[in-house]
Parts: structure tokens; sequence; C-alpha cells
């Protein structure tokens, strides 16, 4: 922030319940397999059946404070690649993780882990408006 540089710009899966294409559907329940907006803080590094993995936790009531209890981690993901959209013409779901791929999730969870926030956006939920006022 203090240099006001990306450091990273990559895909991210969403939801298989979320949409097609793009994510128009989201929700804060589980077995929902849906994507969850809002801010979050990231919790402990684990070992799990996507490799290293990086628990989160929702910041905000009715949109994403089951994360936990659902299982919604960031994870790696070999549907999260070019090679997979030029295969099924386009990315792969996840069960409502922000999944990234295999060659840069490493480095973004060594990035992210330790109590950062992250923000899950999409325009149709006007979370920033929310907040300013």
């Amino acid at each position: 922030m203090a240099t006001q540089t990306i450091l990273l710009n990559t895909l991210v899966a969403h939801g298989r319940n979320s949409g097609d294409e793009f994510a128009t559907s989201f929700s804060n329940a589980d077995s929902s397999y849906k994507s969850s907006l809002g801010f979050y803080v990231t919790g402990e590094i684990y070992n799990g059946k996507h490799g290293e993995s990086l628990k989160l936790d929702g910041l905000e009531s009715g949109l994403n404070t089951n994360a936990r209890n659902r299982g919604v981690v960031m994870h790696a993901a070999e549907y999260v690649s070019e090679a997979f959209i030029k295969a099924h013409r386009r990315l792969g779901r996840s069960q409502g993780c922000p999944a990234l791929p295999q060659e840069i999730t490493a480095e973004t969870i060594n990035l992210l882990k330790g109590k950062s926030c992250l923000f899950i956006y999409h325009p149709s939920y006007d979370t920033v408006s929310k907040i300013l006022y």
C-alpha cells in the first residue's frame, strides 16, 4: 500500500453455484457452493487436499461470517489456469473458495498470511458505500 504497487494480478475461481462465466450469485450458507463477498482477515496456514492453504475469517455479518465453518479457504487448483480455459472455454469452479493457479499460490499465501485484510468484490454489492456512510 505504501508504494501503491500491485504485487500480483491473477486468475481466481469462484464458487460453482455462483455463476457460469461470471459470478452473479453469492451466499454465506453452508453447502451453497457459492462465493461470499466482503472483507476477510487471513487465518492460519494448513496442508489440506489442495496442499498448502490459507484459512479465511469473514468479517461481515450476513455476507461471509460462515466462511470458516463452510471451509472457505484460499488454495491452489489445477482448474485455475490458461490450459484449463483453453480446454473448457472457462475457468473451473470451486466449492466457494477463492482458488488460485498452482504456480502462484505459495507466494500469495506467504504475502497474505498473518491477519492480512482480503476483500472480495462484485459491483452488485456496494460494500464501499455501506462502510463510508
